[in-house]
């Protein structure tokens, strides 16, 4: 099996103009084994103030967490879940650990994958590396 990124909607092509054309869409999402992810890397690189801070971890962590597990919790796009995703967030703002609301409130799902080292610093665009 491969692990490969999947666009919902777009015209086909070859997989490498695929691949860097869905990085750009909205509905990009990471799937494995026909099961659709959500994607956060952890690394030492990241400061003890990141949300995405590696806690001593030599080497970078990827959380591949399945999308189902969203929503076999009920986890929808309410207010609701809304207001359990700002508790989480401000969690972590209490923790010194803040999330990037610009990265988080933007439409596009690749930059979430891997987050920038410092707040407000430009989105990585790990795809281009």
């Amino acid at each position: 099996m491969c692990l490969y990124l999947i666009a919902r909607k777009g015209a086909i092509r070859t997989s490498a103009e695929l691949i860097i054309a869905s990085l750009h869409a909205i509905a990009l999402h990471f799937e494995y084994a026909q099961t659709e992810f959500f994607v956060a890397a952890f690394a030492p690189c990241y400061p003890e103030t990141s949300a995405r801070y590696a806690f001593g971890a030599d080497g970078t962590v990827i959380l591949l967490q399945p999308e189902s597990s969203f929503k076999a919790q009920g986890l929808k796009k309410d207010e609701k879940t809304m207001a359990l995703r700002q508790s989480i967030r401000d969690a972590y703002r209490k923790a010194g650990r803040p999330y990037d609301g610009g990265i988080i409130a933007g439409n596009l799902e690749a930059p979430r994958y891997v987050k920038p080292l410092r707040l407000d610093d430009p989105r990585v665009e790990w795809w281009s590396m």
